[in-house]
Order: C-alpha cells, then sequence, then structure tokens
C-alpha cells in the first residue's frame, strides 16, 4: 500500500504476483500519485462481483472518483504524460464505486483475518526462535553433522535448563514442525523420542536452514528432506505451497514487474521453508482428487511452484536443446513417484498428449509422437479429458513471454482460468490486412485450440473490449480461412534480474 498523508484519489485491485500491478503501481509512485491499494489474491469470489460491476475479469483495475479507469495499459500513459494528475485535480468523491466500497473493505479485513490465523498454525516464533539458536550452536560447534542428536540434547539441558526428556520432547516439536529432520535415511521416518535418543544417540540432525539442494535436474527438487508423517489432501498441500511461493515471488518481482530477482529470492529464509515443505508432497495421496476441477487445481499449482522452484536452484536453461531437457528433468516426487514439468503440463493437463517439442515434433512428424505416459504407467489415470486450452495461460514457464502466476482452487477454477485468458490474450488486429498477430503458444499448441474457427471464436470470447470489437468487425466480412495468422516470436529470455 503507497504510503500518503492524505485520502488517495486512486484505488487499485491487485493480486500477488501480478506483473501488471507491479507495472501500474510504480508508475503512480514515479509520477508522486498516492494510491489505496486492494490484494485480493484470495478473495476471487469478491474478485467475481468486481467483474459483475465493472466487465473486467483481469488486474490491476484501477479507480478514480467511483469509476473504473482501467488497467496498466490504460493508467500508466496517463500517469506518465501527467493525463492522470489533470484529471485527480477535477476529481471528487472517493475512488471505489459505492457498491464495491464495503464489499473490497470488508474481504481485505477477512484476508488478514485468515492469515493471521494461518500464521498461528504454522511454528510458533518460539519454536522457530529455538531452532535458530540451535543452529547457531550446531555453526558455533564448527562440527557439522557430529552435532547429533545427543549434542543437540545436551545443548538443550545445559543452554536452556531442561531436563532429559523435555530436551527429547522439544527435539520432537522441532520434527513435527518440519523444522529438524535426521541426515540419515535409515532413520528419517522415525520420531525423535527419549527411545531414540538412547538408542541411536549420534544420529545426525539436520536443521530446515541447512538442508542441501540437487545440484543436478534430474534429482527431484523435494528429495533432499523427508517428510514425516501423513500428509494433508493433495489439494490442500498444492495450495499452500503456490501461496508459499507466490508470496515469496510477487516480493522479489522488480523493474515494474519485469524481472524477478532470483538470488535475493534464494537467500530470504523463506524460501529454504518452502522447499522443506515441498517434502510433503512425497505422501500426498493423488487418488483423492477425484474430479476434473480437483485434479487441474492440482496440478496448475504444482507446476508453477515447481518451475519456481527450478530457476531458484538451478537457474534457467540457456538454449533451445538445454530447455527442452530442462523441463523433461526439472521434477518433485509427488505420491511415491517421480514427477518432471513435462509428466505434470501434457501428461495431466494435456489429457497425455505428446509434447509439440517432442523429437517427432520437432521434425516434423506429430502423428508419430507417442504419449507422454506410456502405456501401464498409472498416472496415465489422472489425465484431463477433454484438454481446457485456457491451462496454456495459467502455466508459467519463467520466460519473459510466459503468463503471470496466480492461486488457482477447485471451485474457482473456472473464473482463474478465464481471466488468465483473458489477461494474456494479446492480439494485433489489422482489419485492412485481415491479419492477426498472436503468441506463439496459440501456434505451438494448436490442436488444444481446435481448428482455425474455434481459436479465432475463442479469442473472440476472451479478447479486451478494444481488440474484441476489431476481430468482431474483421470476422463479419470474411470467412475464418481468409484471416491470416501472424505469430510473435516468443521471448525465452529468462525473467531474473542477474
Amino acid at each position: 500500500m503507497a504510503a500518503a498523508t492524505a485520502a488517495p484519489q486512486v484505488a487499485i485491485i491487485t493480486t500477488l504476483g501480478c506483473p501488471y500491478c507491479k507495472k501500474a503501481k510504480a508508475a503512480m509512485q514515479a509520477a508522486g500519485i498516492p494510491y489505496q491499494e486492494y490484494e485480493l489474491s484470495e478473495q476471487l469470489e469478491v474478485l467475481s462481483k468486481i467483474k459483475a460491476t465493472t466487465g473486467q475479469s483481469t488486474v490491476p483495475q484501477i479507480f478514480v472518483g467511483g469509476k473504473l479507469l482501467g488497467g496498466a495499459s490504460d493508467v500508466v500513459p496517463l500517469a506518465q504524460s501527467g493525463g492522470l494528475q489533470q484529471l485527480l485535480a477535477s476529481t471528487q468523491g472517493p475512488p471505489l464505486p459505492a457498491e464495491l466500497q464495503a464489499v473490497v473493505e470488508q474481504a481485505v479485513a477477512d484476508g488478514a483475518e485468515a492469515e493471521a490465523a494461518q500464521a498461528e498454525e504454522g511454528p510458533s516464533p518460539q519454536l522457530r526462535q529455538l531452532a535458530a539458536d540451535l543452529r547457531a550452536a550446531q555453526l558455533g560447534a564448527g562440527a557439522g553433522a557430529a552435532f547429533g542428536l545427543r549434542r543437540a540434547a545436551e545443548w538443550l539441558q545445559g543452554s536452556r535448563g531442561l531436563a532429559p526428556g523435555a530436551a527429547a520432547a522439544a527435539l520432537g516439536e522441532l520434527q513435527a514442525a518440519q523444522l529438524l529432520t535426521v541426515a540419515d535415511a535409515s532413520a528419517a521416518d522415525q520420531p525423535i523420542t527419549a527411545g531414540l535418543l538412547q538408542g541411536r544417540p549420534q544420529l545426525p540432525l539436520l536443521l530446515v536452514a541447512d538442508a542441501p539442494q540437487p545440484t543436478r535436474w534430474k534429482e527431484p527438487l523435494n528429495g533432499q528432506v523427508v517428510w514425516f508423517g501423513l500428509a494433508r489432501p493433495a489439494a490442500e498441500v498444492a495450495e499452500s505451497l503456490r501461496k508459499r511461493i507466490l508470496q515469496l515471488y510477487d516480493k522479489y518481482l522488480q523493474d515494474g514487474g519485469k524481472k524477478v530477482n532470483y538470488r535475493a529470492l534464494k537467500a530470504d529464509p523463506a524460501f529454504a521453508e518452502f522447499a522443506a515443505a515441498t517434502a510433503e508432497l512425497q505422501k500426498v495421496d493423488l487418488s483423492g482428487l477425484a474430479t476434473r476441477e480437483q485434479r487441474m487445481a492440482f496440478f496448475i499449482n504444482i507446476y508453477n511452484a515447481l518451475v519456481v522452484h527450478a530457476l531458484v536452484v538451478f537457474g534457467a536453461a540457456d538454449s533451445s536443446l538445454s530447455r527442452l531437457k530442462w523441463f523433461d528433468s526439472i521434477s518433485y516426487l509427488i505420491g511415491g513417484r517421480r514427477w518432471s514439468s513435462n509428466d505434470v503440463e501434457h501428461g495431466v493437463l494435456r489429457g497425455n498428449a505428446p509434447s509439440p517439442a517432442s523429437l517427432f515434433a520437432l521434425l516434423g512428424k506429430p502423428q508419430w509422437a507417442g504419449a507422454t505416459f506410456k502405456a501401464g504407467d498409472p498416472r496415465a489415470a489422472l489425465a484431463v479429458k477433454p484438454v481446457d486450452p485456457r491451462i496454456h495461460f495459467a502455466l508459467n514457464c519463467g520466460a519473459a513471454s510466459c503468463p503471470p502466476i496466480r492461486i488457482y482452487t477447485p471451485e474457482s477454477l473456472d473464473f482463474g482460468l478465464a481471466a488468465a485468458a483473458s489477461a494474456f490474450c494479446e492480439v494485433q488486429v489489422d482489419k485492412a490486412a485481415g491479419e492477426l498477430e498472436l503468441s506463439m503458444i496459440l501456434k505451438w499448441y494448436g490442436p488444444d485450440f481446435g481448428s482455425k474457427a474455434q481459436l479465432l471464436q475463442f479469442l473472440v470470447q476472451y479478447l479486451p473490449p478494444g481488440p474484441q470489437a476489431d476481430l468482431k468487425e474483421l470476422l463479419a466480412g470474411r470467412s475464418a480461412e481468409d484471416v491470416k495468422l501472424r505469430y510473435r516470436p516468443y521471448d525465452w529470455t529468462t525473467n531474473s534480474t542477474d
């Protein structure tokens, strides 16, 4: 929220991880225009009400004097030219429409309350501090892995005055909160108890901040720390992970929303906690994803978390061939099996279709390419059919041309996908030439959108009002086959600040 002494005349509806929101806020900050921000990432019902009022599902939505001024493309040039300042000088009244004011403010209050409740459910500040103190003692001892469970218990007895049983219980609490694990595969699943301390006192412990990162693309990103006990329902785990990484992603989204400082993100202690939390995926039960909406929301969230996680740990691939290998290699262990990003995208979300970047597809023989999951692979049962082509606007690959990141839930899936499609469908319409300029995504995944006529109708449905009217006018005078399609080169430049 922008700092200001007077009541702001501008209100902005935003969501986390939205580069267009960052761009709009940066423009107004540069112009010295105070604003009131309402971040509604988790309030999709409210966003739906806003759409009913304004007719738009994308963000940011920027209001002045009780009226919608537009999005980033409308307001950024206005702020840079001084036009917005002139408008504000002649505008009175609160920025939000009366029918939205109370709804939006209540949503923000509800969101703050939910965040506070979620914070209470996680490790307490005292437990986090205990883990930090224990790590400092471990590092200070200079013993590394030799600082095992017995030594940790002795440290707790000496520095905290705990009895032996209480020291073991404290270590058990750290383990249950996923702040500590045992760096010994033979005992990693055993809960820390007084009996374990007596029976295997030299077991080395591992604090989350010290958890190793994989060094090769083929190593599962969540395979370094063992998850203790049972996992929560799969959808709940995915949403939780997505929220964690989206908050970090938004925190380090820079340059008006164009770049991400992955180096700073990696150094943030919250990233170590996120990385450790991904271990819960090892034990989720995917059979609980009974509906199409549950499967789609789970795997969209997992794909986006996986890609950001891999970009932080490995960095981006630097060539066309290495990109093919990168997306086929980065993976999570989910429900006892390894899942690459290609498995998630093509195997599940695209109905077990071959990748358009497969060898045969690149050779011009896509009909020869086989399914992503081969015969007998139980993961094929999770494939979503028919394919919803809007998924291509929901998956972020870490490149400059990729869509922004959102959180998806089964209940809000359709609204979220519609908003993603509306935000990403940037089409240049040349009515005189009868030509459209499209994202390369629409060419690569052409079969998912159907025939040329079906693609054009899809665009009519999701384009913003201006281009939508232009496309309708163009189609009114010619058949779909007479419309020329031209595709913009895909910008694979990484969105990293490095």
